[in-house]
């Protein structure tokens, strides 16, 4: 079941996700935005669910999916070159 929620001063709303086991952050991207290099956008909205390494997925950790249209086209740039080098 996918759950629509506000984000204050971000876009329509986001989707929570929760952590199937053997699932990465950027298989979460792809899923959702159709892009893997989009995975530091969900590190940096759950960072203080995840923690500061990416790496560190639980399985049955709920997450939110920021609506994708919530992020400038320069912050979606950003993204993907930060997405490239980890």
């Amino acid at each position: 079941m996918i759950v629509l929620v506000g984000i204050e001063g971000k876009g329509r709303g986001s989707q929570q996700h929760t952590v199937a086991p053997g699932e990465s952050l950027s298989l979460i991207a792809g899923r959702y935005w159709k892009d893997v290099l989009l995975w530091p956008l969900l590190h940096d909205a759950n960072q203080a669910t995840i923690g500061l390494d990416p790496n560190q997925l639980t399985s049955g950790q709920v997450l939110t999916v920021p609506d994708l249209t919530s992020f400038t086209p320069g912050e979606i740039s950003n993204a993907r070159q930060r997405g490239q080098h980890w």
